[in-house]
């Protein structure tokens, strides 16, 4: 990267202020009142958020229907034996 530019135009070169932009959204949007998350929850929850604000949530289902449907073909062609 060429910091010498970004550097000349005052921009941050280090990735903590998104780092913290990040925490405090995070923090913000999941520590609301009455809400409690396991790590495991919190990260699907999270994980779905930036596919819907990335337009990337019906791709994440559709991914999702078809490891469903190869499950189930797998399972009943061991039903069939």
């Amino acid at each position: 990267m060429r910091y010498w530019e970004y550097e000349a135009e005052g921009l941050p070169l280090g990735s903590g202020v998104i780092e913290s932009g990040i925490k405090q959204t995070v923090i913000a949007r999941m520590r609301q009142a009455g809400m409690k998350w396991t790590e495991e929850h919190a990260d699907a929850m999270l994980r779905l958020r930036g596919a819907w604000l990335s337009s990337e949530l019906p791709h994440v289902f559709q991914r999702r229907r078809q490891e469903c449907l190869q499950a189930a073909r797998a399972f009943s062609e061991t039903l069939q034996c």
